[in-house]
């Protein structure tokens, strides 16, 4: 009889360990997971057009920006605000965001095109149709104007007043930025879905 004790409680304890390290393995899989993850991935799970998501609140040189995410790519990340605008925005740029408590971090998910889509690719868009942009730069400087190009890593900006079109008479200054020291391009109306 005391044998069949002991052996029962030998299997229970062997079990109760398989247990605990399946435990300890799984959690140590998931901070791996957690270590690796980006920010981009942590602003995957705002991305939803099938629900009402919060408005976003991100910071950006000590701004804030709120919106709804429209997009999330490859290094970029739209958001539409209330009034109509887009801001394209840089991730590395990204000071801080702000999520709800108990917000999980979103598994790593490459499946759309929209995921693959960069900065470069979403700047050329706004040039190809010639729209009137407000670029902010990393250290807080603002400028108006049309993206006229945008190359691998800058962009030629032609600086004019807001609100007006593109022409040569209208035109300030050309200015030469670099990708890298633009934050956030906001677009005051954009017509095509991100």
């Amino acid at each position: 009889m005391r044998w069949e004790r002991l052996f029962e409680d030998v299997e229970l304890q062997a079990a109760a360990d398989e247990e605990w390290a399946r435990a300890d393995l799984a959690g140590e899989a998931e901070r791996v997971r957690i270590a690796r993850s980006t920010m981009r991935e942590r602003l995957i799970p705002w991305r939803d057009p099938g629900r009402i998501a919060p408005p976003a609140l991100l910071r950006l040189a000590g701004e804030a920006l709120r919106g709804r995410v429209v997009l999330v790519g490859e290094d970029v990340v739209a958001i539409a605000h209330e009034e109509g605008a887009v801001s394209i925005i840089r991730i590395g740029a990204i000071d801080a965001l702000r999520l709800p408590a108990g917000d999980p971090v979103a598994p790593p998910i490459q499946s759309a095109l929209s995921d693959r889509l960069s900065f470069a690719y979403a700047l050329r868009d706004c040039a190809r149709r010639r729209r009137a942009v407000r670029v902010r730069l990393t250290n807080g400087a603002q400028l108006n104007g049309t993206l006229d190009r945008v190359g691998a890593d800058y962009c030629d900006l032609a600086e004019h007043d807001p609100g007006q079109a593109r022409r040569a008479a209208s035109v300030a200054e050309i200015w030469t930025l670099a990708l890298g020291n633009i934050s956030c391009v906001r677009v005051e109306q954009l017509d095509v879905d991100l």
